[in-house]
């Protein structure tokens, strides 16, 4: 899809006074800010609980087999929110798991590790700042029962709580596999194949893991397409273009108003006389604050709502 954008040209003249504050503001009937590629949203109904875990059954496994079931809370994750994942080992043979449990769990480049909660579980890392590809969870007992009268017998639930990043978008699958080490002359599994994040033999996907649908962001940047701009030398008395274009590189549109804060030195005015501003863009006041020298402009982002800042 062609990037959508806007090119507002903003004429400045030198002279000595105070500085002028300049605000652009998109109209009451002004369009939104069309994003670079359009999201797509499914229409999907909220539920409590993604129904792709395998449901437990009768045991009729001789010997020690787990299975590892995973869901998360609600259809549709936010970029830029925390969710959660719940893991639960069970134990589905008729003979009790003594040894080492552990988990462990790949994230995609999408979801972010940021910590763990469960009573049972060790997890390596506890928690994190950065994107971390693995985490390792290790169960803190010694033997998983086997399953009474053809119930599986089941672990603590384990919680990961992740971050939602724009990668995500339009949807992740999350997969994880549980691990197995007798201690001592304990029997090891009979079956391993099953051993992966919901596992459904009856599938051509026997492994599906966690797979779930991420909404769009708007990300609403400014930029100065004219090489040339800002100048680095004005003429006293001489109007000078700058021309500032502000661009929708995010996955959704954006909603409401776009507002855009450009400044100037003390010894800079706005000139009276603008040109016609692009179409769905009004100016109505020469206000705003920016002490800016130019080059200190890079890039303004739209977070969810939250009101356009100038980034580093």
């Amino acid at each position: 899809m062609v990037r959508k954008s806007y090119t507002l040209l903003c004429i400045v003249m030198l002279a000595v006074m105070t500085a002028v504050p300049f605000f652009i503001q998109s109209a009451p009937s002004g369009v939104a800010l069309a994003a670079t590629q359009q999201a797509t949203q499914p229409a999907v109904q909220q539920q409590s609980v993604q129904q792709n875990a395998p449901l437990l059954q009768a045991a009729s496994v001789s010997g020690v087999d787990l299975i590892l079931s995973k869901s998360h809370i609600s259809q549709t994750f936010q970029i830029g929110s925390t969710v959660n994942f719940t893991l639960v080992v069970s134990n589905q043979g008729d003979t009790a798991a003594g040894g080492t449990i552990t988990i462990v769990d790949n994230f995609p480049t999408g979801l972010q590790y940021t910590s763990f909660t469960g009573g049972e579980w060790n997890c390596n890392p506890a928690s994190s700042a950065v994107y971390v590809p693995t985490v390792t969870c290790t169960w803190t007992g010694t033997s998983l029962a086997a399953a009474v009268g053809g119930v599986p017998t089941t672990t603590g639930p384990l919680v990961l709580s992740v971050l939602v990043l724009k990668t995500a978008f339009p949807s992740v699958t999350n997969q994880a596999q549980v691990n197995f080490v007798p201690s001592g002359s304990n029997p090891d599994q009979v079956n391993t194949v099953n051993d992966c994040a919901n596992y459904n033999g009856a599938s051509g996907n026997t492994c599906p893991g966690d797979t779930v649908t991420v909404s769009g962001a708007p990300d609403v940047t400014v930029s100065f397409p004219n090489p040339s701009q800002p100048p680095t030398t004005f003429v006293i008395n001489n109007p000078t273009p700058i021309t500032v274009r502000v661009s929708n590189i995010g996955s959704a549109d954006t909603v409401g108003t776009t507002g855009l804060t450009i400044s100037v030195p003390p010894e800079f005015t706005f000139n009276t006389t603008q040109p016609a501003l692009p179409s769905g863009w009004s100016c109505p006041t020469l206000t705003g604050i920016l002490r800016v020298a130019f080059t200190l402009i890079r890039s303004l982002r739209w977070l969810e709502g939250a009101q356009p800042r100038i980034l580093p």
